[in-house]
């Protein structure tokens, strides 16, 4: 979670995402998940908590393809793989 919120605005809450439809400290794209997050505050650390637990539970624990997929990415895994390595950094250090 601490990763993805770091890569997506540098743990911003008040982060500008270029769309225009993705918001705050998740880069979430509250319309898109709003299902999953119909009780949650779309610009939270819960609500990312909500979404890589889904995207983990559907990738069957793998958390690589659960950030991928919360990346949105398809071609380009720049941004995927840095949060990956920023993942397995922080959790190294626990």
């Amino acid at each position: 979670m601490l990763a993805i919120a770091l890569t997506e605005s540098n743990v911003n809450y008040n982060a500008k995402h270029q769309d225009g439809f993705t918001i705050g400290i998740g880069g979430i794209k509250s319309i898109f998940w709003a299902d999953l997050l119909s009780n949650v505050n779309p610009n939270s650390l819960e609500a990312i908590d909500i979404i890589i637990s889904h995207l983990i539970d559907k990738n069957d624990g793998n958390i690589y393809q659960a950030i991928k997929d919360y990346k949105g990415a398809d071609k380009n895994m720049k941004t995927t793989d840095k949060c990956w390595n920023l993942y397995k950094q922080l959790e190294k250090q626990q």
